[in-house]
Formats: structure tokens, C-alpha cells, sequence
């Protein structure tokens, strides 16, 4: 208690030091209770589900490039999640699986976009959600020919219906389809991807059969699969049983089929990947952001660590003034235990109540990173401040109050109580700091700062880089927006319909696309207009396998699957993409036509290097097409998605000649993209206003997008270091001062014998140079450590880029020493004689 009182004494004896302490420790610790609430409710904290440590994520390692695959690699084929439910291995207790999308809800007078989840019977038992209202799906829901079903989100549930109870058992129209609500989630129930209505997702069974049926078709359905383990299983036991179950329906497929044609078993191979995985939910939630969290969770640490050694400099600093009054506090009987302890209660009361401020300010802080990181952070994560953030904020407070009261402590043990009160008699100043700690001090903040720098330096090259990479497409001047459409067909649905009827869907979707046409070629500022079933940087385009005319593939190593899109006329153009060789697609190439197509230089690449391929043919990925297409020009690679990943190898198809369900609209402007976009929406609403229409968006800020986690670790990084070479200024600046303050009497009585100004300040920067350089050869030493945590972020940027780290060290070492020039040039011009009469 006596310590605490004494600490209370010198908080009210000098408050504004230690309100500058205050602020100075809730702004590093704001900025660590911050980062670390991330990292617990991303990486930590388990998910809101029952026993949530069994969930895990099942796919198929990726083999080679990721990107090319749907969902980055994390879905698998429809064949093998049923493979693996049909084996029940004895590590699992539930399988799962689900497929994200839109749809269309049709109201009495209006209609809009929904989010929808298709889910299979097991999904909400596997999550262990019961309903809030009705009932949840059950197998018979799924069964071919069950009346559609469809349970709400809660929050879908109250916005959209006020929270009225008799929508259950109503049917609404969602596409074409009725379909009746059930039942109503739960308030709390939340997803990895957020959906306002689940329906059923029926897998075939008719999908795992191995039998090749004499059609040469197949019809692949790609879903992200769930499973539950059994309490005591093993991921590597799971792994192996998942494996297992997949050789064996691999094994099942024929080698029969058309004469000359590949086997169903080689034509899926690429879609096979490589061991399967079960990945824990929670982690593959965190996915790319573990590495970024743990970073900045790291880098914020290394700038509350400069701004405690600039503390324990201060209060180093004071504890010097203040020899005098410990050495009659020694000499009235205090143990030296005791003057410790008043001392760390004077430096951790503070500490605390900038703990205090830093939890208040934190609040801010987590919402402000939230807004940051939205696109990156899953719905169903929570982050905010609980009990285990504000034990980590106490004792982070607690931790640094003592780090930097440890300086003046340490000190105690070496006073020596009768020469401090005999040199106090003389000076004022009291003893002066060894100047061994003074330079130890300016290293460490010069290497962490120039740790902290040479990151966000190749960060920062890093994204420029790969903003520099050509896309093969113009982003600037391109809007593109999702148009409605009268019917979504979806895969499992396609392979059950007659030709006849899906001639119909086909006949009316290029109508429709050719009305949309004419409607948005007429809108003001819209240069050249184009619809596709897909637009450039869309998470994933339709994979399909190919025999492609004149190619002797190599059995041992099955080429990679095609990538595909169906085009107009004006899509080039529309895009700004180039025509390499040969043709583009004309209004020719309608039903009816021959089949033609357009493949890109990968392509060449991939198939027929140095060769040219105009005239071969191909097969397209419409089943219901026997001609083979003819490649009738080659068009400039594109990077269609991950921006740092090499094209792939893809193919265009004549919209006329394989009709998709899907339209989006690429439209080329000239002009203010905000005004044309008002007046496109303008337009479609004129055409039909019973349609719900997205708000078109410049394919520019779709890149931004897929460059937001990137340039959030950049900034932040970047910030963060900003903040440390400021403290380490500001260190600097703070230390060499209090030396010369010090150092006053010796100086005065230096130049009252003749020395020269020149030599005192080159004495002066020359002992804080050396600390400076030392600094920064433990600053390289330190970067060459940490930069490999950031090697797989980087993009056109060796890990230890010379230029980097050469710019790095000029900046820090010409801050360094501006901020040491002051207090040099300050002793440099000292008046001896008031320098004297002043001692």
C-alpha cells in the first residue's frame, strides 16, 4: 500500500508527464488489444456451433494451380462427396454439403436478387441448429419429385415480412420455381456465406454412377462438403479413410464409350487433385488471414516495444534527477527492495490507466479494422472485446509498465548513496546515464523500426507490381452488371430435362439477351455494348474437358481442364481485348451455323506451341452439339481471377451457338461511369420494371476488390511503420537532448579551453552514428528474419530486394540523424561562460 500511495504522490506531482505516458501507452496498447481481438475471434475463439472443434471442410488437395479450380480448390466433384457419405468411414459421423448462389424472388408487384444456399438433408443436424419456427429440411424434402421447400434466415424473416408467423406454409415464386416456406432460423444462426433462403440441394445418385452411358456426356456438379468427426478421431485417420473411399470410386469408372473418345475416368482426372483433405472449419475460415493477423498482431507489438524503450528512457531520465532523493530516502533507512518497488508502482499505475484508455479506444479501433477487412471476415466470425481481450489488455498494461520501470530499478542497485548526495551539492542534473545505454537504446529502436519499414517498403513494391500486371482487359471505362433472367438452369437439373425442353430455355434466354441488347446499345455514353454468361474477374468460369483435334495427350499426365465462356460479337471490343490471330465471332456464327470458337495464346501454349491453330477443332462443352467447333482466331491472355497466377488455358463459344442461362452485361462508356450507370438502370426499368436489377459497377473496382486483403496488410503495415520510425525520431530526439542536457558542464568547460564548436558536434553525432549504424546493421539482420514471413504475399519482389532495403536504411539513418542533429547542433553552440555560471 505504501507503494501505491507514493505511485499516486508522482502521478499528482507531475501529471503531465504522465499523462504523456498515459496517452502514449493507450495508443500502443489500443492498437495490440485491437489486432489481438482479431486474432482471437478469427483464429481462437471457437465457432458458434455445438462442439465446433469436430466441423470440418473436405476437399481434394490442389494440383498446380489453385485459382484454376472452383472455389479455389475448396469444392469437390458431386461423384466423390457421395463416395465418401455412401462409405460412411468409421471417423465421421455426418457428411454435408451445400452450394451458394442467387435467385429471383417474385413478390405481387415488385421482385429482387436473394441470396440462396441449396443445402442437403444432414446440413443444419451436422451444425447442430434446431428451427426457430416450423421446421427445417429433412430428407424427404430431397426426394426427386417432393414439393420445393424453403426455410428463412431470421433476418430475411423480419425484413422481408415484418416478422409475421403466417408466412409459414406460404409459397413464393423464386425463378420459375414455387416454392413453400417451412420453417424460420434461428436469430442466431450464422454461415460461412450468409444466405436469405435454404432450399434442398438434391445430388443424384444417377451422378456417382461409374457406367459410361454411350453419350459421351457428362454433367459434373461442383459443392463445398461438411463433415463432422467422431469426438476421438484424427484429421490424418479421417484424411486416410476420405481416401480410401475415393480410390474406390475412382476405380469404378469404364473405359467404354464412343469409339476414339477418352474415358469418363480420364476425362474427370483433372478434377481428381491430390490426397484428400479434412480441414478444420475454424481454420479454413482463417484461411490467408492467419499469416496476415499473426503479422500485424507482430508488427504493432514491435511499435509498443519502441514506445516502452522510449519510456524506459524517460524514466531513466527522471530517475537520474531524482539520485538525490533516493539517496536520502537510502540514507534515512529505506531498503533498496523498497525504493524498487515504489518505483515500478509509479511506472505501472500509469501503465494501467493507459490500459484503461487503450480498452476504451480499442472499441473504435475493432470497429474501424472491421470496416477494413468486411470483405475478408466470414459473417458468422465474432470479434469484439469479452473477457479473455480485457485479460489480455490488463496484463499487456501491467507487462509494460513494469518493462520500462525496470531501467530506473536496475539503476537503483548500483547507488551509491554518499557521493549522490555529494554531488548533488555541486550539480542539480544528479549522475549522468551511461552512454553505453543511451546507444543500446537508439540500436533497438533504429533495427525494429527499419524491420517494420523494409515490410511495408516490399509490401508496398509488391502491390505495385501486381497492379502493374497486365490484365489483358480495360477495367477503367467497362461497367458490368448481372441481368435477371426468366429461368436459372442449374446442372442437375439440365441433365434430367428432354432436348426438346432445353432447346425451348435455350430459344428464349437469346432472346431475351438479344432484347437487353438493344435496350442498353441505346443508352446514352454507352459506346459498345456486350452480354456474356460471365464477366472477367468472376470468381470461377465453367471447367469442361475437351478432345481437341490434332493433340495426343499424355496419358500420364492428363491436361488440365478447359475454361469457357460464351461471347457476342462485341465482346472484344467491349473488353478491349486483342485479336492475336485469325477472326473474330460475326453474326454469322448463329443456330445453325458451324461451330466455331476463339481460344486465347495459353491455350496455343498449352497444346500447340509455336504452332498455329486456327482451323482445328474442338469439342464444345454442349452436350447437345455432335460437330466439332472450329477455332477460327486466338485472342490475348487474360488473368481472369488471382492476379499473380499465369493464364489459363480458355475457350470463347458464339453465345448463338451455346445459349447459357446467365447473362451478365460488359458495357464500354465514355464518360462519367456513375451517370451512364443511373441511366442504364434507367433503361432496363423502362424495359421491364418488374425485374430486379443490380447496380451496374466498373470493372475497376471489382479489381480493387480482389486486391482489398493485400492492400489492408499494406496500409496497415505501412502505418504501422510510419508510427515506429516516428517514435524512433522522436526516441532519438529525446535521449541525445537529455545527454547534452547532462553533458552541459563538461562541454562548457571543453570550449572555455579552446575546443573547437566543430569537434563537439561532430563528437556528439558522431557517438549517435555509431549507435544509428550499429542499429541498422541489427535492423537487416532482424528483416532477413522476418521478411520470410511475408515471401508468399510478395509479387515481382525477391524477399530481400536490395533496392528495398538499401531505401529503407537511407530514410531511417537520414531521420535518425536529422533527429540527432538538433541537440548536437545545440551543444555545439553553448555559451561557456552560462554554461559555468549555470552549473
Amino acid at each position: 500500500m505504501n507503494a501505491v500511495r507514493q505511485a499516486l504522490r508522482q502521478l499528482r506531482a507531475h501529471p503531465w508527464f504522465n499523462l504523456l505516458v498515459i496517452v502514449l501507452l493507450a495508443c500502443g496498447i489500443a492498437a495490440n488489444t485491437t489486432m489481438f481481438s482479431f486474432v482471437r475471434g478469427v483464429l481462437l475463439k471457437p465457432l458458434p456451433y455445438p462442439q465446433s472443434g469436430e466441423l470440418v471442410l473436405l476437399r481434394k488437395q490442389a494440383v498446380g494451380d489453385a485459382a484454376r479450380l472452383p472455389g479455389g480448390g475448396a469444392m469437390v466433384i458431386d461423384k466423390e462427396w457421395l463416395a465418401w457419405r455412401d462409405a460412411a468411414p468409421p471417423a465421421f459421423r455426418a457428411f454435408a454439403a451445400y452450394r451458394s448462389g442467387s435467385a429471383t424472388l417474385k413478390l405481387t408487384e415488385s421482385a429482387h436478387n436473394v441470396s440462396v444456399t441449396r443445402v442437403t438433408a444432414d446440413f443444419f443436424n451436422l451444425l447442430g441448429q434446431q428451427p426457430a419456427r416450423g421446421r427445417l429440411l429433412q430428407p424427404s424434402d430431397l426426394v426427386p419429385g417432393a414439393t420445393p421447400v424453403a426455410v428463412l434466415s431470421h433476418a430475411f424473416w423480419q425484413s422481408r415480412f415484418g416478422g409475421d408467423e403466417a408466412v409459414l406454409g406460404s409459397v413464393l415464386r423464386l425463378d420459375d420455381e414455387a416454392v413453400t416456406v417451412v420453417g424460420i432460423l434461428p436469430a442466431a444462426f450464422k454461415f460461412i456465406e450468409p444466405a436469405q433462403l435454404w432450399l434442398p440441394l438434391v445430388v443424384h445418385e444417377a451422378a456417382s454412377s461409374g457406367g459410361d452411358s454411350g453419350e459421351h456426356e457428362i454433367v459434373i456438379t461442383m459443392l463445398s462438403a461438411l463433415a463432422r468427426l467422431q469426438p476421438d478421431a484424427s484429421l490424418e485417420a479421417a484424411q486416410a479413410q476420405l481416401e480410401q473411399a475415393s480410390d474406390r470410386m475412382w476405380s469404378t469408372f469404364g473405359d467404354g464409350g464412343p469409339e476414339g473418345a477418352p474415358s469418363l475416368r480420364d476425362m474427370l482426372a483433372p478434377l481428381r487433385g491430390g490426397p484428400a483433405q479434412a480441414i478444420a472449419l475454424q481454420e479454413y475460415l482463417a484461411g490467408d488471414l492467419r499469416s496476415t493477423l499473426w503479422l500485424l498482431f507482430g508488427a504493432v507489438g514491435l511499435v509498443l516495444l519502441i514506445g516502452c524503450v522510449n519510456l524506459a528512457n524517460l524514466q531513466l531520465a527522471r530517475a537520474a534527477t531524482r539520485r538525490h532523493e533516493l539517496a536520502v530516502r537510502v540514507a534515512l533507512g529505506a531498503s533498496r527492495r523498497q525504493l524498487a518497488a515504489d518505483l515500478l508502482a509509479e511506472t505501472t499505475l500509469p501503465a494501467l490507466l493507459g490500459g484503461a484508455l487503450g480498452l476504451l479506444l480499442s472499441y473504435w479501433g475493432i470497429q474501424l479494422v472491421g470496416t477494413w477487412m468486411a470483405d475478408q471476415l466470414p459473417d458468422l466470425l465474432e470479434i469484439g472485446i469479452d473477457g479473455c481481450v480485457a485479460t489480455f489488455t490488463l496484463l499487456l498494461a501491467v507487462g509494460t509498465g513494469i518493462g520500462f520501470g525496470l531501467a530506473p530499478v536496475w539503476q537503483i542497485r548500483r547507488l551509491d548513496a554518499s557521493s549522490a548526495l555529494h554531488s548533488a551539492g555541486r550539480t542539480g542534473t544528479g549522475a549522468p546515464t551511461p552512454a553505453r545505454w543511451r546507444h543500446t537504446c537508439i540500436a533497438l529502436e533504429v533495427a525494429l523500426a527499419l524491420a517494420l519499414a523494409a515490410n511495408a517498403g516490399l509490401l508496398l513494391r509488391s502491390f505495385n507490381a501486381l497492379r502493374a500486371v497486365d490484365l489483358g482487359f480495360h477495367t477503367a471505362d467497362v461497367l458490368t452488371l448481372q441481368l435477371p433472367t426468366d429461368t436459372t438452369l442449374r446442372p442437375e437439373q439440365a441433365m434430367h430435362l428432354p432436348p426438346e425442353v432445353l432447346d425451348q430455355i435455350h430459344s428464349r434466354a437469346r432472346d431475351l439477351r438479344n432484347r437487353y441488347l438493344d435496350v442498353l446499345s441505346q443508352v446514352q455514353g454507352v459506346s459498345v455494348a456486350s452480354i456474356a454468361n460471365r464477366a472477367p474477374l468472376d470468381d470461377f468460369n465453367l471447367m469442361f474437358m475437351s478432345d481437341i483435334e490434332g493433340y495426343e495427350p499424355d496419358l500420364l499426365a492428363p491436361p488440365a481442364p478447359l475454361t469457357a465462356t460464351a461471347i457476342d460479337a462485341t465482346y472484344l471490343d467491349a473488353v478491349g481485348m486483342d485479336l492475336i490471330e485469325g477472326r473474330n465471332f460475326t453474326t454469322a456464327d448463329g443456330v445453325g451455323a458451324p461451330p466455331v470458337a476463339l481460344v486465347n495464346e495459353a491455350f496455343v501454349r498449352q497444346y500447340f506451341p509455336g504452332q498455329s491453330v486456327v482451323g482445328r477443332r474442338l469439342a464444345s462443352p454442349d452436350s447437345t452439339q455432335a460437330e466439332l467447333a472450329t477455332i477460327v482466331g486466338v485472342v490475348g491472355d487474360t488473368r481472369r481471377s488471382a492476379l499473380d497466377s499465369s493464364p489459363q488455358a480458355h475457350v470463347y463459344f458464339p453465345f448463338a451457338q451455346w445459349s447459357q442461362t446467365r447473362l451478365t452485361a460488359l458495357l464500354r462508356v465514355t464518360g462519367d461511369p456513375d451517370v451512364i450507370a443511373a441511366g442504364v438502370i434507367e433503361a432496363l426499368r423502362r424495359f421491364d420494371a418488374t425485374k430486379p436489377y443490380d447496380q451496374p459497377v466498373v470493372l475497376e473496382s471489382r479489381l480493387n476488390a480482389t486486391m482489398g486483403p493485400r492492400r489492408l496488410l499494406m496500409g496497415l503495415l505501412s502505418g504501422f511503420a510510419a508510427v515506429a520510425i516516428i517514435l524512433a525520431a522522436l526516441g532519438i530526439l529525446g535521449v541525445m537532448g537529455y545527454a547534452v542536457t547532462q553533458r552541459t558542464h563538461e562541454f562548457g568547460v571543453r570550449m572555455a579551453l579552446g575546443a573547437d564548436p566543430r569537434r563537439i558536434l561532430t563528437q556528439v553525432l558522431g557517438s549517435t552514428g555509431l549507435a544509428i549504424g550499429v542499429g541498422l546493421l541489427a535492423g537487416l539482420a532482424l528483416t532477413f528474419a522476418t521478411t520470410r514471413l511475408i515471401s508468399a504475399l510478395l509479387f515481382g519482389v525477391g524477399q530481400n530486394d536490395p533496392t528495398v532495403l538499401a531505401t529503407a536504411c537511407l530514410v531511417l539513418g537520414a531521420v535518425a540523424l536529422l533527429a540527432a542533429l538538433g541537440p548536437a547542433w545545440r551543444a555545439a553552440r553553448l555559451n561557456p561562460v552560462d554554461a559555468l555560471r549555470a552549473d
